[in-house]
């Protein structure tokens, strides 16, 4: 588009026979060495010797010039400058051609040369308070310096006298004059509400977690009308805009078509927003976590082998084998008058002392000898010992959650169920997700469930506290309801993972608009003096506090105390088969079995001797 009026200035500058200001090179370097810009665009209408001769002396002074407007760039990547010479005859269509394209923004410093009689050329250009636009009159031996913007599109250039002396005193001002005052202009925007029917008004606190994006980012655009003196027409939407075909539905599409200056509330800053409208800096974060409950530690495992460690379970055994064993030494050597106990002992019933002190409960076996006495007593003292700290560390155990889940994998694999809130940016953030380990938690958990998977946040919260399900939701919105109706154990059992960084939110503006720089500017500054922060605590609820002191007792189910049924379950199988064991051994039946092996054995040692015979 631009290539063709390229060549068209080109053929002007060549053909035609006007002139232009006697322009003063020294105007230009002192003017852009004030601004430490080193890459200029000239657009001048002056014959080959003199571009020539102004190539050649500022190229002298470090300065990257060029004659062209093709390397007029709308959003440069380094600061660059313009001059534009009024007094050609191409002048107009160039700034036509700026004014549809908006490329007189920010990143570029115009220079227009003027000789008093040019100005209209530039009545309906597109220079707006973020443009940094001066004219420079030459006037004969006088040049005087003009700041030039418009507050909107529809209101009359303005301009600012900057110096009518001396280019010298026009480098020494500080600062030009301030454009922080949009002189009562009216902007148009729009703001999304997800949940009309419970909106009460931005500032309305009975529903405070309610389109909670809504309500943080109005506030922003308040002080924006405050801060720059405009005000705001809005109307509310449903849809932020998504893209489908080149094309953005709800507030997105109204900034893409610039039926709206701005939008009034902040939106995610994603990727495929960024070609199409421009965002004024961050403001808040949107948080979307799945909030479930750590199943209870004995759900897990084995709390009963948890107290101690391997090591010190092998120490254990070996310290009762090693008293049997000096036990059972110590009965061996009995002679005489000295017996180490008053009764008769066997092996087993070494080992039942030995499980009797272990569990705390005892024996009947009264020691005689001074070395089992001593045996005895440090083995039930280390017994005490280890029983204090086992009971211990089993009543801490019995209240704790375990920390089973740690990864998305984990999640995809537990028996929980999973649910999501129901917003529309859900759906998308899955439909885009490349992780393995999201698509895979997509794949297994949420899509089977089709619709039924997304719920609003009551009622997902609500089954969350049920147990054995997990809830995405965001944050805001979920801690609030639990703040409200979780007991304080409850909150206690809470664990939370990310399954996808949401983007962060910004308010945003049509692309390329001539007001972006100060509303980035403003919106800087309210984070800078704790606005934002006043809002984020307003609006933005933090984490419930699991408090400890209020949590009370936890009673034990059978979850908790199943590895000791499975051992009185085992052992009363063990019984009863070694009773039916005796019964056997002790019965006719079983003499009379061992009756007929011998009859046998000795009838076939008879045979075997008549053979021999």
């Amino acid at each position: 588009m631009r290539k063709h009026l390229s060549l068209l200035l080109l053929a002007i500058i060549i053909s035609s026979a006007c002139s232009s200001v006697d322009l003063p090179i020294n105007i230009i370097q002192d003017y852009f060495d004030v601004l430490r810009i080193k890459s200029v665009t000239m657009l001048l209408c002056s014959t080959s010797e003199m571009k020539t001769a102004i190539l050649r002396q500022l190229s002298a002074e470090g300065f990257l010039v060029s004659f062209s407007l093709d390397t007029v760039d709308d959003l440069p990547i380094t600061r660059s400058g313009g001059v534009l010479d009024l007094t050609c005859n191409f002048s107009l269509s160039v700034i036509n051609q700026f004014t549809r394209d908006k490329t007189m923004g920010v990143h570029t410093e115009w220079l227009l040369l003027d000789d008093g009689s040019s100005l209209d050329v530039i009545k309906d250009a597109y220079i707006l308070p973020g443009s940094f636009v001066t004219i420079a009159q030459i006037l004969g031996e006088e040049v005087v310096y003009l700041d030039v913007y418009r507050t909107s599109p529809y209101r009359p250039l303005k301009y600012t006298v900057l110096d009518n002396q001396t280019l010298e005193q026009f480098i020494q001002l500080p600062d030009r004059p301030s454009r922080n005052d949009f002189e009562g202009i009216s902007l148009l925007g729009a703001a999304v509400l997800y949940y009309p029917h419970m909106f009460c008004g931005f500032d309305c606190r009975d529903h405070p977690e309610v389109d909670t994006i809504a309500k943080t980012g109005f506030p922003i655009s308040q002080h924006f009308q405050e801060q720059l003196n405009f005000t705001l027409t809005f109307q509310i939407l449903n849809d932020y805009g998504w893209k489908t075909n080149n094309t953005f539905s709800g507030l997105m599409g109204l900034l893409q078509r610039e039926e709206i200056d701005m939008g009034v509330i902040g939106i995610f800053m994603r990727p495929d927003r960024i070609g199409t409208v421009d965002f004024t800096g961050d403001t808040f974060e949107i948080k979307s976590l799945v909030i479930y409950k750590q199943p209870a530690l004995s759900a897990v495992s084995n709390i009963f082998v948890l107290p101690f460690t391997r090591m010190v379970w092998v120490c254990c055994v070996a310290l009762s084998v090693l008293t049997g064993i000096f036990l059972m030494a110590d009965v061996a050597t009995s002679f005489g008058n000295r017996q180490t106990f008053e009764e008769s002992v066997t092996t087993s019933d070494v080992v039942t002392l030995i499980i009797g002190c272990i569990c705390q409960q005892g024996t009947t076996l009264v020691p005689k000898t001074l070395s089992a006495r001593i045996i005895i007593f440090l083995f039930s003292l280390c017994c005490l010992f280890f029983y204090t700290s086992y009971s211990a560390n089993i009543v801490a155990l019995l209240q704790s959650s375990s920390a089973t889940f740690r990864s998305l994998s984990d999640l995809t694999n537990s028996p929980l169920g999973i649910g999501i809130q129901d917003v529309i940016y859900n759906k998308i953030f899955f439909g885009e997700a490349t992780d393995e380990n999201v698509r895979e938690l997509y794949d297994k958990k949420i899509a089977p469930q089709g619709p039924k998977a997304y719920l609003n946040p009551v009622e997902g919260i609500k089954k969350l506290r049920s147990g054995m399900f997990a809830f995405d939701v965001e944050i805001h919105w979920g801690y609030k309801i639990i703040s409200d109706t979780f007991h304080e154990n409850e909150k206690c059992d809470l664990d939370e993972m990310r399954i996808f960084l949401l983007p962060k939110l910004s308010i945003p503006v049509v692309k390329k608009s001539g007001y972006r720089e100060h509303f980035t500017r403003m919106n800087t500054w309210q984070r800078d003096v704790g606005l934002h922060s006043r809002i984020r605590q307003r609006w933005l609820p933090k984490k419930p506090i699991c408090d400890n002191t209020g949590r009370g007792y936890v009673s034990v189910g059978l979850t908790d105390f199943k590895p000791a049924l499975l051992v009185m379950v085992y052992g009363i199988s063990f019984s009863i088969a070694a009773f039916f064991l005796e019964l056997f051994t002790r019965s006719k039946l079983f003499y009379r079995c061992k009756f007929l092996n011998k009859s046998k054995r000795k009838r076939r040692k008879f045979n075997d001797w008549d053979r021999v015979m």
